[in-house]
């Protein structure tokens, strides 16, 4: 998408319906035989660009870490679909990074509570083995996947659904859910040379009183909610394509058909959208789903709540706003530009906290009131468009003033001999 917006602008350019002039830079070559010739001491607006790009692209790719999809996802329509899963997800990080960010920070206190919790009070079965972070992730994910008892193997057992499905866990190590994963550490390891480039560069460019683009700012923003989320998924398994089957003890009863296929029911992006009557039985673990064992800080254990999750999806909404109020000073094309950038920043990073005080004033109403229902749902209704135009405005803004930078902007610093991507 930024690519093709950039294609955009040039074409515009080329047909003289921007105002804009360009500037070729032209360098003299060495005359005679050098040992070393160093690099010219300036920046285009090519490089500007495509080392902001990829800091972007890479970081809201390699930061993916999906459930286990589907086992039907085989040949070369599979792979179609595995890619348009990973770019799917990848699209929504680019506009609401906050929403991998929460994500993330309710799978890790759900995973940590998983592990905390003692086994030895209800379920002694779980003594024997070692039930680490790892596991809990792997399991959240849907790494383990129940098929009705193993018929060689079984033993006679009474068919209610008062009895247990699951005797024992399963018998796989951490070392083995590690090897299942297919995370790229050669990938994630460039990310964060290019994500600590862009520090030092924009560090650099500060310290000599520099002016650096809105698009760096931009890509700066992605990046701290990266790895905040890259440390919270930390031993989280990555890629994992096939799951660990786990037998049942005992033969599924009609009880449990009838439940079963339902428990993944609760995506918002994955298995259809709003309306519960429209969803159908997942196959595999949503990616949006719901963690109900997540940490609950405030509210009731049915109803209203407000969870690790939403902790996280306002904490990154502050991080992503504030990163791009660090352009509060810099040069627009226009007043109105850099005013509209300004309120644009700061909306980002409000109208989440503001939007959950809210809900937490008028938390009553989504059980009664029928004021305070619709006040409730009219505020969310409010954030969600100041949201979204702020978002639209941030996106659009960064490339247009990338082609009104000052002078300025395309002088080199040092930081342009380390290694990085542009």
């Amino acid at each position: 998408m930024a690519v093709l917006v950039f294609m955009l602008v040039q074409l515009l350019m080329q047909n003289h319906l921007v105002s804009a002039a360009t500037f070729h830079i032209n360098c003299t070559l060495p005359l005679e035989e050098y040992s070393y010739v160093t690099a010219p001491s300036i920046r285009s607006t090519l490089s500007i660009f495509w080392s902001s790009i990829f800091t972007i692209f890479i970081c809201t790719w390699t930061v993916q870490h999906l459930s286990v999809p589907p086992q039907d996802y085989v040949g070369v329509k599979g792979f179609v679909k595995s890619f348009w899963r990973k770019l799917k997800w990848m699209l929504v990080t680019l506009f609401m990074p906050e929403l991998l960010l929460g994500r993330a920070l309710g799978e890790f206190m759900a995973a940590r509570e998983s592990v905390s919790y003692d086994p030895t009070v209800k379920h002694s079965v779980k003594k024997s083995k070692k039930w680490t972070r790892t596991h809990a992730y792997y399991a959240n994910m849907g790494g383990f996947v129940l098929r009705e008892k193993d018929p060689p193997h079984s033993s006679p057992a009474p068919s209610t659904h008062a009895s247990s499905l699951i005797t024992e866990l399963p018998s796989i190590s951490e070392a083995e859910i590690k090897d299942k994963s297919k995370g790229d550490y050669m990938v994630k390891s460039i990310a964060l040379f290019q994500v600590i480039w862009l520090v030092i560069q924009l560090a650099t460019r500060l310290a000599r009183g520099l002016p650096s683009a809105q698009l760096e700012v931009a890509a700066l923003s992605f990046a701290v909610c990266t790895i905040i989320t890259y440390v919270l998924w930390l031993e989280k398994p990555q890629d994992v394509r096939v799951p660990t089957y786990i037998y049942t003890a005992r033969d599924l009863d009609a009880y449990d058909k009838g439940v079963l296929p339902t428990l993944n029911m609760f995506g918002f992006f994955e298995n259809n959208f709003l309306l519960r009557g429209w969803r159908i039985p997942a196959s595999t673990v949503p990616n949006d789903l719901y963690m109900m064992e997540t940490k609950r800080w405030l509210g009731k254990t049915d109803g209203w709540n407000f969870t690790s999750e939403d902790v996280g999806y306002v904490f990154g909404a502050m991080v992503f706003g504030a990163g791009h109020c660090i352009a509060w000073d810099f040069e627009f094309p226009t007043q109105v530009e850099q005013t509209l950038w300004r309120v644009a920043s700061v909306a980002t990073a409000a109208v989440m906290p503001v939007y959950y005080f809210v809900w937490w004033l008028l938390r009553d109403g989504i059980d009664g009131n029928r004021v305070e229902k619709v006040l409730n749902i009219s505020v969310g209704v409010v954030a969600a468009v100041v949201y979204v135009l702020g978002r639209l405005f941030l996106l659009a803004e960064m490339f247009r003033s990338l082609f009104h930078l000052p002078p300025e902007a395309f002088v080199g610093t040092w930081s342009m001999s380390i290694p990085h991507v542009s």
